[in-house]
Order: C-alpha cells, then sequence, then structure tokens
C-alpha cells in the first residue's frame, strides 16, 4: 500500500486525482487519513529503470501538489509502503496525536523555494610571457582574488539567511546541489508575492548570487 500524504479527515469529499498506476482512496482512522494507492507492488518502482523511477517521482509530486490544493498536507516521502490496509490502520491510530499536531502547524502554509545561483568568478589572466617573480606574483593575486571573492560568497549568503530569519520565517537551508544553494521558507500561501519583493531588495544586497523564488509548494521539508 503506496503512502502519499496524510492530512485532517476530510468534511467535504476531495477530488482524488490517479496515482501512478491505479486510482486513489482516502483511508480514514477518527481524526486522521492518508491518501494511499493500493495496488501498487513495491517491485514495481524498486524494479524500474532510471526513467522509471524519474516518473515515479514526479507522479508522487503531481499527487501531492494535486492534494494540497484541496487541503493542508503532511507529505510523505517518496517510495513510503505499508503492507497493508490494517497496518496502515494502525500505524495512523498509535500516530494520529502527532500527525495532528503537525498539521496544525501547518495550517495555511506553503513551502517556497529560494535558490541561489553564484556567479562565475571572472579571473585574471596569467601574462603568457610572465616567468620567475613575476609569474608567482600573478598566481599569487589570483589566488588572492579567489579568496576574496569566496569570502565576500559566504559573507553575502549568510546575509540573506540572516534577512530571512529577521522577517520570521522558518527556514530550511539544504545541502547545495549543482552548484545552488536552496533555502525552502515556510510562509503563508499567499506570501509568494511578499516574499518575492523581498527577494528583489535580497538580490541587491546579494550582487554575487542570482536569486530566484518558487511557487507555494506542500511542506515537504517542514514536516
Amino acid at each position: 500500500m503506496y503512502v502519499y500524504a496524510f492530512l485532517k479527515t476530510p468534511t467535504t469529499a476531495l477530488e482524488l486525482p490517479e496515482g501512478l498506476a491505479n486510482s486513489l482512496q482516502l483511508v480514514e482512522q477518527g481524526a486522521l487519513s492518508a491518501v494511499v494507492e493500493s495496488q501498487l507492488d513495491p517491485d514495481t518502482i524498486r524494479a524500474g529503470d532510471e526513467r522509471f523511477q524519474l516518473q515515479a517521482i514526479l507522479s508522487h509530486d503531481r499527487v501531492l501538489q494535486d492534494l494540497f490544493q484541496q487541503a493542508d498536507v503532511l507529505p510523505v516521502p517518496f517510495g513510503t509502503f505499508l503492507v497493508s490496509l490494517d497496518a496502515l490502520t494502525q500505524h495512523l491510530a498509535a500516530h494520529q496525536e502527532v500527525y495532528v499536531a503537525k498539521l496544525q502547524q501547518v495550517i495555511h502554509k506553503a513551502e517556497y523555494t529560494l535558490k541561489a545561483h553564484l556567479h562565475p568568478l571572472v579571473l585574471e589572466e596569467l601574462p603568457e610571457s610572465a616567468k620567475g617573480k613575476d609569474y608567482f606574483l600573478a598566481k599569487k593575486r589570483r589566488y588572492q582574488q579567489q579568496e576574496t571573492y569566496r569570502n565576500q560568497q559566504q559573507e553575502q549568503l549568510a546575509g540573506l539567511l540572516e534577512a530571512i530569519a529577521q522577517l520570521g520565517y522558518p527556514y530550511h537551508h539544504s545541502e547545495p546541489k549543482d552548484g545552488v544553494e536552496r533555502i525552502h521558507i515556510l510562509g503563508d500561501r499567499d506570501d509568494h508575492t511578499f516574499l518575492q519583493q523581498q527577494v528583489e531588495q535580497w538580490q541587491m544586497d546579494c550582487p554575487l548570487w542570482e536569486l530566484s523564488l518558487g511557487v507555494a509548494l506542500p511542506p515537504y521539508h517542514f514536516v
């Protein structure tokens, strides 16, 4: 039984999207429910090639974003299976208090991802004719240029994180990937316009970085 998300048991029916391979269903246990795909075999995902794995991840995110448009949800990590309906209902009953409390913390909340791409440093060219002391001094200048750039880069990034914290937003700073810093910000669902205005100000304070703000998403990094 493949699990997509936990949510408070809705008072009105949800429009459940299609899952990876089958229709989805809502499993209720008191105040807490789960959206699941009951007939998906774990081996279907585990044995799939890289292209299939990517499609499965995209389908997982598609379902979560569709549900997020209808209700506050706790996203469940990709690839989460429970062995049976009984195991799921037992899990919901055992963790109901914790999950409902977490859902209370993300009512009307969304996650915004702020990406920071570092502008490449244009280094001083080493003179082809430089030899001996001149060559050594030119290499030293290049090294100092790199060090200065790295220090300024880290200072601007630290200032950006401090500016986010000063606004009172919880945030999660992920490990850099492909040279891109990702800062996940937890705000209200309707905060995008305000945050975009802040990003324009932060951009002026961080000229070594190219900043871009994503759309409102389920709170992946805050549950």
